[in-house]
């Protein structure tokens, strides 16, 4: 025992002389997180185009291998490396090499990322083609990583959900969108035009459309279709 006692003496000693003699630089393992840490925002700010007044980065980073290491003769220089696409957890390749770009250390290290922005969010269920309006939905702070480019930052009016959104999910602008001023089976005025002669006959409209669209209509009368022009929410024009 008393042995081994004076053997790790040694080795200190041997540890502090080498230190005295050149410059020793110790990079702890919490320094190193604050470095992971800040590189891996600044990669997600560059790649992500976020504006940090509206987005908070969080980053957490684990099982860095070693309280503590020692750099001979200069501080260290941490390289991690590149991926293509931001995931929520992932492993990361971290090197440590001294100014002579000696390698001094590698190892992997777990990533976790949150991106919160104020997004639409539901605040009760929302069927499949419902209104989102302000009985169901409000802006709040959510995490939006795996879509960060397709959310919504403030309400649209006329929006009508394209899927079924639980309470608590983030409307995505794929599956939201406005209204149409013509929707399918809606009962529209149908003027047919000819040099100067004007019908008007009541029809169905056949699909949703915009003013300016061209859509399928039904007429009532004649049991017959047209491609209608939408000229106004219930008036479409049919020219002959």
């Amino acid at each position: 025992m008393v042995k081994t006692f004076k053997n790790l003496i040694f080795v200190i000693s041997i540890l502090i002389l080498t230190c005295q003699n050149a410059f020793c630089y110790t990079l702890t393992s919490n320094e190193l997180n604050k470095i992971i840490t800040t590189k891996l925002q600044q990669e997600a700010v560059k790649k992500l185009n976020l504006n940090q007044q509206e987005a908070e980065i969080k980053i957490q980073v684990s099982n860095i291998p070693f309280n503590s290491i020692e750099i001979q003769n200069s501080k260290p220089k941490i390289e991690i490396t590149q991926i293509s696409t931001l995931q929520p957890n992932t492993f990361r390749r971290i090197t440590i090499k001294n100014q002579n770009n000696t390698t001094i250390k590698i190892f992997n290290v777990n990533v976790q990322t949150s991106i919160y922005k104020n997004v639409l969010v539901a605040t009760d269920d929302i069927s499949f083609n419902q209104e989102i309006n302000r009985q169901n939905a409000r802006i709040e702070k959510a995490e939006i990583l795996k879509f960060h480019n397709r959310v919504l930052n403030n309400f649209e009016n006329n929006l009508i959900a394209k899927r079924n959104y639980k309470k608590g999910n983030v409307i995505i602008a794929d599956y939201a969108k406005a209204k149409a001023q013509v929707t399918k089976n809606s009962i529209v005025d149908i003027v047919f035009l000819s040099r100067g002669i004007k019908i008007r006959l009541q029809g169905k409209a056949l699909k949703d459309g915009n003013i300016g669209d061209t859509i399928l209509v039904r007429s009532d009368k004649y049991n017959k279709t047209y491609n209608a022009k939408i000229n106004s929410s219930n008036e479409v024009v049919v020219r002959i």
